[in-house]
């Protein structure tokens, strides 16, 4: 009687175990997922739905310096979790500075932000870069690989890949970034100068991303081609970032240059795009703007809109990044009505020849001639320019947001406000070969990927990643010629 009683409340504790755990429910819920699904490997696929139910949990931290190409340092942060290790990296801006990293002892930092991680949940984004924020607001570097690290985690404690999580933190459809690679750098001042224009090539007419990539590459190898034989930049060239660095008297001659190359070959349609990294002068009122990195004469903003028109106007730059200050109202203000004059006239003068895309909308939105992008752009500067703004597109860089969260707001903001998004590297340092920000284009669902120039492997990995990422899942269809979605 004894062993009958024993064996009822085995059986009692164990159903109370299965009902409490949810495992019969979960056994068949993962049974009726593959049926529908039908995976080649089903054994690995329940795997993953099984690992997917466990309660995520943050175990460790640990952090190392590492070499990055062009002299620099970057750094790597391993979060450790029940599910296993997830790495972020990023790169310190002064190389010189960076470089004592290597020597330095992370172990209390570690225990630190171990300590503080440990009772939060990776898959709650905002509340673990909250808490990074406050720990390492002083080392942007390790903040953003941190919170990269987390954002990892924390798709893996979801079942989703990186891109897929993405989206949904974002609320956004996915979508295949066309590649907008660097090919151009021009030196501004002197050649120690840390100011810089550049020239970006949009291959506007690709229909995949197979055409797209064939098309970059091949148009990017030609203006290589051009700059090398070119009598007056030849002897300047030096490789810098995965592109071409040279002297140039002025950024107009370069675009001409790139122009003719990439239009030599009507079976490769590429567009230009300009980066013309304007910097104001400090405490001037009205706003004044330095030419060729401080070394030439101050230009009020009205000139510098004029040049950015002219740009458009004679060689067909379908996009301008940074021209005005986003301060600068009354300067925007008067960009905007040059430009849509240049427009109007444009209509109504039938002989016009060339210009047509731009008449028709960049990236495919009809009202928009010219592509203007902000850049060292906030969630609170779009809310206060939007409504005055000549701007219609923000370029979103992982390391001056500080954090995913904070980036996939700023990528919020902007559509709220009507802007394209651009994706991209930074302009002041190198970067790691980690591809996560090909991931973050792909889930919040932006146009384009500014990942650099094709001559450095750790930026074409970026777009590497994009073809990987589409290879993975059909379904996300490819911006293209609708890259301004």
């Amino acid at each position: 009687m004894e062993v009958v009683r024993n064996e009822k409340s085995e059986r009692t504790q164990i159903e109370e175990y299965l009902n409490f755990h949810c495992i019969e429910e979960m056994l068949d819920e993962t049974v009726n997922t593959i049926v529908e699904q039908r995976p080649l490997n089903p054994f690995l696929e329940i795997s993953k739905i099984i690992e997917s139910k466990s309660l995520p949990e943050i175990l460790s931290v640990s952090i190392s310096s590492v070499l990055v190409a062009g002299f620099g340092c970057g750094i790597e942060a391993y979060v450790g979790t029940n599910l296993g290790q997830f790495k972020g990296s990023a790169m310190y801006a002064d190389s010189l500075e960076s470089s004592s990293l290597y020597s330095k002892d992370f172990t209390k930092l570690e225990d630190t932000l171990g300590s503080a991680l440990k009772v939060l949940d990776p898959r709650d984004i905002i509340k673990v870069d909250t808490c990074l924020q406050e720990i390492l607001k002083d080392d942007p570097a390790l903040l953003l690989a941190m919170s990269m690290a987390c954002c990892k985690a924390g798709a893996r404690s979801k079942g989703l890949p990186v891109y897929k999580y993405l989206s949904e933190i974002s609320g956004t459809e996915m979508c295949l970034p066309i590649p907008v690679p660097t090919v151009v750098t021009r030196i501004l001042g002197n050649s120690d100068s840390k100011l810089f224009q550049q020239v970006f090539l949009f291959p506007s007419a690709a229909t995949d991303l197979k055409h797209c990539m064939e098309t970059m590459l091949e148009a990017s190898k030609r203006v290589n081609t051009a700059l090398r034989e070119s009598p007056s930049l030849a002897p300047t060239i030096v490789h810098y970032r995965g592109t071409i660095r040279v002297n140039s008297e002025s950024i107009e001659k370069v675009v001409k240059l790139v122009r003719g190359a990439v239009t030599s070959d009507s079976s490769h349609i590429m567009r230009v795009g300009v980066d013309l990294h304007t910097n104001s002068v400090p405490n001037i009122v009205p706003v004044a703007y330095q030419a060729d990195g401080g070394m030439g004469a101050h230009r009020s903003g009205m000139d510098v809109a004029e040049s950015a028109i002219g740009l458009l106007r004679d060689w067909e730059v379908v996009s301008v990044e940074q021209p005005l200050e986003l301060s600068d109202i009354p300067a925007m203000r008067a960009m905007r009505e040059k430009l849509k004059q240049f427009m109007d006239s444009l209509q109504s003068d039938q002989t016009t020849e060339g210009l047509g895309y731009c008449l028709a909308g960049v990236g495919g939105q009809e009202g928009v001639p010219l592509q203007v992008v902000a850049d060292h752009c906030t969630v609170a500067d779009i809310r206060t320019v939007a409504p005055e703004s000549l701007y219609n597109a923000v370029r979103v860089t992982l390391g001056k947001a500080g954090t995913i969260s904070a980036a996939v707001a700023l990528c919020k903001q902007a559509r709220s406000a009507g802007w394209a998004i651009l994706v991209g590297v930074s302009r002041e340092y190198a970067e790691c070969t980690d591809s996560f920000l090909a991931d973050f284009a792909v889930g919040v669902g932006a146009g384009q990927l500014l990942a650099g120039g094709l001559g450095a492997g750790e930026y074409c990995c970026k777009y590497n990643r994009v073809r990987e990422i589409a290879e993975e899942d059909s379904s996300i269809n490819f911006a293209g010629q609708f890259f301004r979605r």
